[in-house]
């Protein structure tokens, strides 16, 4: 092995590994975290690991964590709400790798849910993850855009698949804009395996590929809307 190969071995096996894992059952507290008629479907939660003698002191680091939870029945609607922890070491890299796990996690498992009609499985799929402007959800935020989520507030505006009748006007959060997301998530398929980005990463984004909805079934459910040029 060359002497830079193995000191890029080197360097990749003491990168941390991040992972995302159930959280504990009553991480979502059903009388201080929900309002009345709403159901936590899944929580999780993201891990980065230490240097072996700091993880086995102080365990691994606490990254961010996500539950996607459903709105009264006569909505329909799900809010995947995701928030970063505040981590003294690793910085906001580390995070956006937890954030873009969770959020992949909890776009999939609705995803399946909705398998029979992806446009509807994106319809119902809001992230509530703050802004950039927070420390307790800036990677949050910045992994949703990444991955291709927009606005629900700009998209509803604009030729799209979403409509706010649907949310009863309420446009606050995020939605994926399906062209956009649609390709990303080809992309994030087919990337190589290495340092965070594992088989099972891939695996998720390559299923995720396959749920959203191919461009005619997108096309159908696309509402036309005029957007007046700038001037």
């Amino acid at each position: 092995m060359s002497a830079d190969r193995e000191r890029g071995t080197l360097r990749l096996a003491h990168l941390p590994t991040v992972w995302v894992e159930e959280a504990d059952e009553d991480f979502v507290d059903e009388n201080e975290n929900l309002e009345q008629g709403e159901v936590c479907l899944k929580s999780l939660k993201a891990f980065a690991s230490r240097p072996t003698s700091v993880e086995e002191a102080f365990g691994p680091r606490f990254l961010c964590a996500g539950a996607l939870v459903q709105r009264p029945p006569e909505s329909h609607v799900c809010d995947a709400w995701t928030a970063d922890s505040m981590l003294d070491d690793g910085g906001p890299n580390l995070q956006f790798q937890g954030a873009s796990k969770v959020l992949d996690e909890l776009l999939f498992f609705h995803l399946q849910r909705s398998r029979d009609n992806t446009i509807w499985g994106l319809q119902t799929f809001v992230v509530k993850c703050g802004s950039l402007d927070s420390e307790y959800t800036c990677a949050s935020y910045m992994a949703a855009s990444a991955r291709g989520f927009r606005p629900l507030r700009d998209m509803v505006r604009v030729t799209s698949i979403y409509s706010p009748s649907f949310y009863d006007n309420d446009l606050e959060g995020l939605v994926l804009d399906a062209e956009h997301g649609k390709a990303m998530y080809q992309k994030l398929a087919h990337t190589d395996v290495g340092g965070s980005w594992s088989f099972d990463d891939r695996m998720i984004a390559s299923k995720i590929y396959q749920l959203l909805p191919d461009d005619d079934t997108r096309r159908r459910c696309t509402h036309k809307r005029y957007v007046s040029p700038k001037g």
